[in-house]
């Protein structure tokens, strides 16, 4: 989490005094924040005495605002291009490319130390991952299983079985009273959200098979068994 949060949230440096560090835009001037001045008094005037000639009065000082912003914007990008010639040196010209990006250099304001604690305070080292459970808002699959469903999951030809050596004709030709007692088994499983360990032992056998590769003499295919109790479960 700490890594994550250092990869992709940026640092940034909150300024102490604003008063004395605040600059403005270049091509800010006296005009510009008379019309910006103005414009507040409309608005604010517009608010204390709702008209339509005030109305019409806001309307016209936020037009005549956004005229004056947008010259003074094109008339120093115009000549910010301007004093781009042969002239200008190597570290100048990637100042410049770095202003016109809005790139600027990260400044790291947090001490590591503190940051460590603070991430350990909020958060532990470990979490024990929670036991999953079935969770379904449709009614359908909330219902307990039916045998004819059990008896329609048993597949006709036999599998590779899994460690329990148990496979689809056992359980085909199990009697009654065995298969009720497996559906209850399964309807317990979903109705307590569990699954028996035993059923999710999976056995993994490494076939070697002629590698089409001439680099190699053969390669690995694999092959799982897993309990057939499971796959009628799944």
């Amino acid at each position: 989490m700490q890594e994550a949060a250092e990869k992709y949230i940026p640092n940034i440096k909150i300024p102490q005094n604003i008063c004395n560090t605040f600059k403005p835009k270049p091509y800010w001037s006296p005009d510009l924040s008379r019309a910006v001045a103005e414009r507040r008094l409309v608005l604010a005037n517009l608010r204390s005495c709702p008209t339509p000639r005030n109305l019409e009065i806001l309307k016209e000082k936020i037009s005549v605002a956004q005229r004056l912003i947008r010259g003074a914007k094109r008339k120093s990008f115009q000549q910010f291009c301007s004093s781009v010639d042969e002239t200008s040196s190597a570290s100048e010209m990637w100042r410049k490319m770095r202003w016109l990006k809005g790139r600027q250099v990260s400044n790291s304001s947090v001490d590591k130390e503190k940051a460590e604690r603070l991430l350990s305070d909020l958060t532990p080292d470990f979490v024990c991952p929670l036991q999953p459970t079935f969770h379904s808002s449709n009614p359908a699959l909330e219902s307990l299983i039916l045998m004819p469903e059990l008896v329609n999951c048993i597949k006709n030809t036999d599998t590779a079985p899994g460690s329990d050596q148990i496979s689809f004709s056992m359980i085909k030709y199990l009697p009654p009273s065995g298969k009720r007692m497996l559906l209850l088994i399964y309807n317990q499983c979903f109705s307590f959200g569990f699954v028996p360990s035993q059923w999710r032992h999976i056995k993994l056998i490494a076939i070697p098979k002629q590698s089409v590769n001439s680099s190699s003499a053969y390669v690995l295919s694999h092959l799982y068994l897993a309990s057939v109790k499971f796959f009628m479960l799944s």
